[in-house]
């Protein structure tokens, strides 16, 4: 299939989300989570282990951490895959109004 085909075959798609599901994705909890999984690397591996061992609370600390570091890491690969998807949106539009240009100053 050409440039061309697939440009035609893409220049139709339609809005993949609502704002409502934006909004979804940009909770108040993306942000916390994403500093407390941040948050892990300021600390060395003696003083995570130190902490874990001190109570059964702080190894439940510990798991919740462990936790939300997993669950920031799946909310990013789902936010990059939606980045990829809107840079490759952005750039058929792009190239689409490349070929009017080109073909009005024809």
């Amino acid at each position: 299939m050409n440039s061309m085909t697939q440009l035609q075959n893409n220049i139709n798609f339609t809005a993949l989300l609502s704002f409502e599901e934006i909004q979804a994705y940009e909770t108040d909890e993306v942000g916390i989570m994403r500093r407390m999984t941040l948050a892990t690397l300021t600390r060395s591996f003696d003083e995570l282990l130190e902490s874990t061992l001190q109570s059964e609370q702080e190894a439940e600390v510990f798991l919740n951490l462990l936790d939300c570091s997993a669950n920031c890491v799946e909310y990013l690969k789902e936010m990059l895959q939606l980045a990829e998807q809107a840079k490759e949106r952005l750039g058929v539009v792009g190239h689409a109004y490349l070929e009017q240009q080109q073909g009005a100053s024809k």
